[in-house]
């Protein structure tokens, strides 16, 4: 599973005059060799085990240059531990792997970027998507059956009563995922959902349920 932490980055000319709009796409691609997870112990993340790699990119979206971070972790991090894991790797945009952007050119233009920029907001998320495709593959690959034993019937059946109650089966949400094609292309549809919910509940993924 991903980790990734990303905010807007600056970036300027050798004279100093900052890029805006369309010309950051230059920028786009430009990234750092040194891992973030080699300085990490002793700097309050209390996941530091948990996690690998850390590497600095800087990405052009929608006319703006973002600093983006991404970990390797063995799970998905707590709330907590993931705004530990934001202020370390902002601490690191600002005092440390980030100078180097700031203190020398980054192209044969002899540009500048700043990774942290003052009053910069960032976000630290899991990066789900990979476990949930890998999961709902796991179960549109397992074999179809109509019938399913005793003890799974006692952990679904309050699943399918949460899907009834939640009205529209075809429009179950998961993970902001819309999962209508698991439950279209599963000959025991009904069953095919409640496995999936099953499986990313057990996972210490939250289920939301989406309406027309």
């Amino acid at each position: 599973m991903k980790v990734i932490v990303k905010g807007v980055a600056e970036a300027v000319d050798k004279d100093s005059n900052p890029y805006s709009g369309k010309d950051l796409e230059k920028f786009d691609g430009i990234s750092d060799g040194s891992c973030f997870c080699d300085y990490m112990g002793g700097n309050r993340v209390s996941a530091v085990n948990e996690l690998s790699g850390g590497y600095l990119e800087f990405k052009y979206e929608n006319e703006k240059l973002y600093a983006i971070t991404e970990y390797e972790s063995k799970r998905a991090l707590t709330a907590t531990e993931l705004e530990e894991l934001k202020n370390y790797t902002q601490g690191q945009w600002s005092d440390g792997i980030g100078e180097g952007f700031e203190q020398n050119p980054c192209n044969g233009d002899e540009d500048y970027i700043s990774p942290w920029t003052h009053g910069q907001e960032i976000t630290c998320f899991n990066n789900i998507k990979e476990v949930r495709d890998k999961t709902i593959k796991t179960i549109l690959e397992t074999k179809k059956r109509n019938l399913y034993d005793d003890e799974e019937r006692e952990v679904l059946n309050p699943i399918y009563k949460e899907l009834k109650e939640a009205n529209n089966p075809h429009n179950i949400g998961m993970l902001g995922m819309d999962l209508k094609e698991l439950y279209d292309n599963n000959y025991n549809h009904e069953i095919a959902v409640c496995r999936a919910i099953r499986d990313f509940r057990a996972a210490g993924f939250e289920v939301k349920y989406v309406g027309e």
